[in-house]
């Protein structure tokens, strides 16, 4: 067992050391810019909160569950779980992705334009958090990637992939901070987390098979379109409320079955409504919503639906 843990720490090790000569090319460059230390590091301590706070709390309640059925060999209820974890993570992090990329100088002027923050630190750090933001929804994925392998105790791989990430990197830090100072070394992160992210899911596709992303995907841009538009009419003072009529792959909570899409929805609304009328029919199996339903017994009445409406 020892041996084993040994075996599983050197790769981890590896990878830590090569990010770490990554931030030294980071800092190298933007120490060379007037306030551009500071300003790189304040905009990854806004980036990291959503995925500290959300992302980090999904991996880790998720992580166990993939360690388990790994070790059992259901990788069925393996790629479930990865699967549901990643549209959970979409589900949280987009609209935080949306609020920064729209409202980034707002909030830095209102937290931090006091006292020896001026303007211009406003307009630096807002410009490199923006670009931080382009790369919070790959990089909160690419992590529950990562622990996947981890999961399946593959320390390696993740270290190979990352000696290429790294090396796009530092390649796309130099070539952006030359075109944009700064906010170019943010730029480089988030390209290559991109790629990062990317290269994890077409390895975890070739070891595992299909992996759901039409599912994931369709996820995103209903989650994307929904909170864009909901936030928008709120914003002109309209009051407004959105409604999955019938759901599946929900989850059971103390509350009952709850829906990730019917949960943002019910978060976004101007008004609060009882979940039961957000998402009539919730159905735990993370299948077609018919099957799920013909599964357990269920009718779709549209008159309940119209009711709810």
């Amino acid at each position: 067992a020892i041996r084993k843990i040994g075996r599983l720490a050197i790769p981890l090790l590896g990878y830590i050391l090569l990010w770490q000569v990554g931030t030294w090319v980071v800092f190298a460059l933007a120490i060379q810019v007037d306030g551009g230390v500071p300003s790189y590091q304040y905009a990854q301590m806004f980036f990291q909160l959503p995925y500290g706070i959300f992302a980090v709390s999904i991996i880790t309640a998720i992580f166990p569950a993939m360690s388990e059925h790994a070790a059992l060999s259901k990788m069925s209820r393996f790629k479930d779980t990865m699967n549901m974890g990643i549209r959970s993570t979409l589900l949280i992090i987009v609209p935080c992705a949306v609020v920064y990329l729209t409202l980034s100088e707002p909030i830095i002027r209102f937290l931090l334009e006091h006292g020896f923050f001026k303007t211009g630190d406003t307009e630096l750090l807002s410009g490199v958090l923006f670009y931080f933001a382009l790369g919070l929804i790959p990089y909160s994925i690419d992590m529950l990637l990562t622990k996947t392998f981890y999961s399946m105790q593959d320390t390696r791989t993740p270290m190979f992939i990352n000696c290429f990430v790294v090396a796009i990197n530092i390649g796309a830090n130099l070539l952006f901070f030359h075109l944009m100072g700064v906010k170019g070394l943010a730029l480089g992160f988030a390209t290559a987390y991109l790629f990062s992210m990317l290269i994890d899911g077409t390895v975890l596709r070739i070891r595992l098979g299909r992996l759901g992303g039409n599912r994931v995907l369709s996820t995103a841009l209903k989650t994307l379109v929904a909170a864009a538009l909901m936030k928008r009419y709120r914003g002109l003072g309209l009051r407004v409320v959105g409604m999955k009529p019938v759901a599946s792959g929900c989850h059971l909570t103390a509350a009952g079955l709850r829906n990730e899409d019917a949960l943002q929805l019910e978060h976004q609304a101007s008004t609060r409504h009882p979940y039961a009328r957000v998402n009539p029919y919730a159905f735990a199996p993370a299948i077609a919503p018919h099957l799920a339903a013909r599964a357990a017994g269920t009718t779709i009445e549209l008159s309940l639906l119209v009711s709810c409406y």
